[in-house]
């Protein structure tokens, strides 16, 4: 916990100035889907140093946080430039899963989009889940304060998906954990979207991703998707041709 002037400092009273970016939205001035992983990354990285429990203080101990799933609620659009404010705080652990709750709004406090996440600790040799009840350091304590009503770390349905093309990883993809950055996966997405969809993304009212499998450079994989026209739904999947596994699901609501 951290204290100032002798009083105990929450998760939920640092807040983090930012600015959104070009990069952010595209040519029609709609936000990709990478953006909000982006920015949920960039807040959670800043904030959890704040508390010593980000990447580079877990790594002298041999382990790393790892992204699970990831639900987000879109209030309105925000346009490039445009100054956000990003709040963060630990909502809830159950056994290996620590959920998180991230929200990001203009200075006078009305939200833009709000999200939660699961994410795991990991083991960077054996890649395996760190399932101790005793944690390699402390972790913020948890605010039971949620942003969003439902998220789950696993994809459980079944849908018909069509492939729509296969790539490959390439080097500029792959972070410092040695495989492919959890951002890249929105763009993946975006890719593989035709200019019809990607124009329902102007009107994005939730998005829910799943990492469910590391990739690694050089791996093949297919873009598959399926259209539920009765939900207004999208659902985007990667699944790796090299393991023969599912990597990763993206799921949009419209």
């Amino acid at each position: 916990m951290i204290t100032t002037n002798g009083h105990e400092l929450k998760e939920q009273d640092f807040t983090y100035p930012m600015e959104s970016e070009v990069y952010h939205l595209n040519g029609r001035q709609i936000v990709k889907p990478s953006s909000f992983l982006l920015l949920f990354s960039r807040i959670a990285e800043t904030h959890l140093e704040t508390f010593e429990a980000n990447f580079s203080r877990l790594s002298k101990f041999g382990y790393s946080w790892a992204l699970i799933s990831i639900s987000i609620d879109v209030e309105r659009p925000f346009g490039a430039c445009v100054p956000l404010v990003g709040q963060t705080w630990a909502s809830a652990r159950k056994g290996p899963y620590f959920r998180r709750e991230m929200r990001f709004a203009d200075p006078e406090g009305n939200v833009y989009f709000r999200g939660s996440t699961y994410s795991v600790i990991i083991d960077l040799e054996s890649r395996s889940v760190y399932r101790k009840k005793e944690l390699p350091l402390p972790i913020p304590e948890e605010t039971p304060e949620f942003c969003t009503e439902s998220i789950s770390p696993h994809f459980r349905e079944t849908l018909d998906f069509e492939e729509v093309a296969v790539r490959t990883v390439n080097p500029s993809e792959i972070d410092a954990l040695g495989h492919v950055n959890n951002c890249r996966y929105g763009d993946y997405a975006f890719d593989a979207m035709t200019a019809e969809e990607r124009e329902l993304l102007s009107g994005l009212r939730h998005m829910d991703v799943y990492f469910i499998s590391e990739m690694r450079e050089g791996d093949r994989f297919a873009m598959e998707k399926a259209w539920l026209p009765e939900e207004k739904r999208l659902v985007v999947r990667g699944h790796n041709l090299t393991k023969d596994d599912i990597s990763f699901v993206l799921d949009f609501r419209f």
